[in-house]
């Protein structure tokens, strides 16, 4: 990034610093989820890097096979059945949501009958209870063509009962998307780079299938990059890269006699 990138951009941090405060607020979820949410919003405006994403800043497009990068390495060392299970489940449903493969996640054999999402992201708080709510939110972002995510340094820990991981997510959304997610964004034909910094906590039953995920954002870290058109990894091209690496659940919990 060039100095000049720099130094508008601690002029910015610096003036919003200012801006930065805590309320407390009851967010209304649509008539879907029925239930008003109570959380804590830190009121930060996202860092939206205009200039240096498309001039200032020779940007390089991120190579989406590397989203399962952590899950990989962690495997490598994993030796337990159940644990390993855990994650073949989490690598193939990361893979099939960036894909834009979501039904798949749902099958009965990765997914429980009624799973339930909790995200805190953005300043909001957002839960998905139930197949319905979980199927309209991944229709909703591959529709609006907001379905690649990559992440980067990610750092898995497994047990019995799930996994926890902390990552850096890339995530390439188109401006349209954005402004209707609430961001400030100036072109909603443009494409944008939301990155920032997610923990994420997810459950499993008996059979090694999800209950749900628990996603959390550091909200000091989220920026918004505009992109010029040659640094956007595209859902078609994401969806064309990815498709070798996604192989079939395998049933290490039988093979092992762990469970009939």
């Amino acid at each position: 990034m060039s100095n000049w990138c720099n130094r508008e951009r601690v002029k910015r941090v610096m003036r919003r610093a200012t801006a930065i405060r805590t309320r407390l607020a009851v967010i209304s979820l649509p008539d879907a989820m029925r239930r008003p949410t109570l959380t804590w919003v830190i009121d930060v405006p996202a860092h939206v890097s205009m200039w240096c994403g498309t001039k200032g800043n020779p940007m390089t497009k991120l190579d989406v096979t590397k989203a399962v990068l952590g899950v990989d390495r962690r495997l490598e060392v994993t030796e337990d059945p159940r644990h390993r299970q855990i994650l073949e489940n989490y690598r193939r449903h990361g893979l099939l949501e960036v894909s834009g493969r979501w039904p798949e996640i749902l099958d009965p054999a990765m997914t429980v009958e009624h799973p339930v999402y909790r995200i805190t992201e953005g300043g909001r708080s957002l839960l998905l209870d139930g197949r319905e709510q979980v199927q309209e939110f991944y229709r909703g972002m591959t529709e609006a063509g907001a379905p690649v995510m990559i992440l980067e340094d990610e750092k898995i820990a497994v047990a019995d009962w799930g996994f926890v991981s902390e990552s850096i997510f890339n995530h390439y959304a188109p401006g349209g998307f954005l402004l209707a997610s609430g961001e400030d964004v100036d072109d909603p034909d443009a494409w944008y780079l939301l990155r920032h910094r997610m923990a994420m906590i997810w459950h499993y039953d008996d059979r090694a299938r999800m209950i749900g995920e628990h996603v959390y954002e550091d909200a000091t870290s989220r920026e918004i990059t505009k992109l010029a058109p040659e640094d956007v990894v595209t859902p078609e091209e994401a969806r064309e890269a990815l498709a070798p690496l996604i192989r079939p659940l395998p049933d290490l919990l039988t093979e092992v006699g762990s469970h009939p």
